[in-house]
């Protein structure tokens, strides 16, 4: 992984392979790391946290995820290992309302990022979304 640090920035380039994890575990999971695994319930490939044994008797993808510039930002992309196939992560909203939102891996329609430099309140990182 090509991540550089200079100063107080870290800088990771275009296109590098990424594992991603949240800097502190949630109390609701076993694992901070992002993995990608298809949703039984919703019946598509979804990104989660939890690792692969977080998702008991789902299918789970190895790859990395990577970020790619998009329209006026950047996207966030999974690319399935051995596989050459790369794919977008977008936005799922369940219908009515029901199930909320999830991030999904599709072929069409990636969610446009745009990252900003996060600000330490309190000991808490907070940042806008």
């Amino acid at each position: 992984m090509n991540v550089f640090v200079f100063g107080k920035y870290l800088y990771i380039h275009v296109g590098t392979p990424l594992e991603i994890e949240f800097a502190e575990k949630p109390y609701c999971a076993e694992s901070s790391k992002w993995v990608a695994f298809v949703d039984n319930e919703i019946q598509k490939a979804c990104v989660g946290i939890g690792g692969p044994e977080g998702h008991p008797g789902q299918q789970t993808f190895s790859g990395t995820f990577s970020i790619q510039k998009y329209k006026f930002g950047y996207k966030l992309v999974f690319c399935i290992t051995g596989s050459g196939t790369c794919l977008d992560i977008g936005r799922f909203d369940a219908k009515n309302g029901e199930g909320g939102r999830r991030l999904n891996l599709t072929e069409h329609e990636a969610f446009d990022i745009v990252f900003i430099e996060a600000s330490k309140v309190d000991g808490i990182i907070k940042s806008v979304v």
